[in-house]
């Protein structure tokens, strides 16, 4: 009787066949998220999932869009020497890497991925920042964090610095935010992005990588906020002194003078 004869495999080339099996039977593709998912805090982003038919039904049935014409998600890649590689930036890489699969992301995936700062392939431009002027809030009490949104500083200063509601309400009149109005709207908070209208030229230029402004606003520690001021460079706004409201005065001023909305 023989006697069996076992070998020891390497980790890597167990990953790598695992791999090669998965995706002969398990394709996985990109989809576009339902427009209300999430309440809505995460309509229309990109997301992945498998391809067969049953599974794919249920995608539909969900609301889910498929996007096959960006490929499937693949672990491996050719390299300039027509070697296959690990995708470092796996799992985003396909459809990065596609001429029109950048502009498929909205605007607030990139910006809570911080795509706009380090995206997973350098050098990669999105067409839908083109001329947009990002605000970004840096925590007063942690300056290494900062925040695009501003219901998502509000949470961390209460989870991570013990932030009262007064603490909230004094930041938000100093903002022009009625926080505790974005609350009851479970965390909906419409994208703080002030748009630069783009020059024009005749005849027009031929078209530039897309340009990201980051502006970074630095706000008082707790008990330091004084009169609330509008934030908008160069205007002196400030309430009436005998305003019973001068948080809502200070959105008033911003709606009806700058024209900033979801304040």
């Amino acid at each position: 009787m023989t006697t069996p004869q076992y070998v020891e495999l390497d980790p890597v080339t167990t990953e790598r066949s695992f791999t090669v099996n998965r995706r002969r039977f398990e394709v996985v593709i990109y989809y576009r998220k339902p427009a209300d998912f999430d309440h809505g805090r995460e309509g229309n982003w990109i997301c992945w999932g498998d391809s067969q038919p049953g599974k794919r039904i249920t995608m539909l049935e969900r609301g889910f869009t498929p996007l096959p014409q960006f490929g499937r998600l693949d672990r491996y890649m050719r390299d300039g020497s027509g070697q296959e590689v690990i995708d470092s930036a796996f799992p985003w890489g396909g459809i990065l890497r596609h001429p029109d699969g950048p502009a498929q992301f909205p605007v607030e995936q990139i910006l809570t991925y911080r795509w706009h700062r380090k995206p997973p392939i350098p050098g990669i431009r999105f067409p839908q920042l083109q001329g947009m002027k990002i605000v970004e809030y840096e925590c007063p009490e942690c300056t290494e964090q900062t925040f695009f949104n501003p219901i998502h500083l509000a949470r961390h200063l209460r989870n991570s610095h013990g932030y009262e509601h007064r603490d909230l309400t004094a930041l938000g009149q100093f903002l022009g935010i009625d926080f505790a109005r974005e609350f009851r709207k479970k965390g909906i908070l419409t994208t703080v992005i002030e748009e630069e209208a783009a020059p024009i030229q005749k005849p027009p230029p031929p078209p530039e990588p897309p340009q990201v402004e980051t502006v970074q606003v630095r706000l008082p520690k707790r008990g330091e906020i004084g009169d609330v001021k509008c934030r908008i460079k160069g205007c002196d706004y400030v309430p009436r002194a005998d305003s019973k409201n001068k948080g809502a005065s200070m959105r008033l001023h911003l709606m009806k003078v700058h024209q900033v909305t979801g304040v």
